[in-house]
């Protein structure tokens, strides 16, 4: 694998863990 793969595939992981992290405590204000 290349590494400039790798380098996107890891900045795509750290976008998609930001975003769930958001979208959960989103959801807990509008429990709230």
């Amino acid at each position: 694998m290349n590494d400039c793969i790798l380098d996107i595939v890891q900045s795509i992981n750290s976008i998609l863990v930001i975003f769930y992290r958001t979208k959960i405590s989103a959801d807990d204000l509008i429990k709230n």
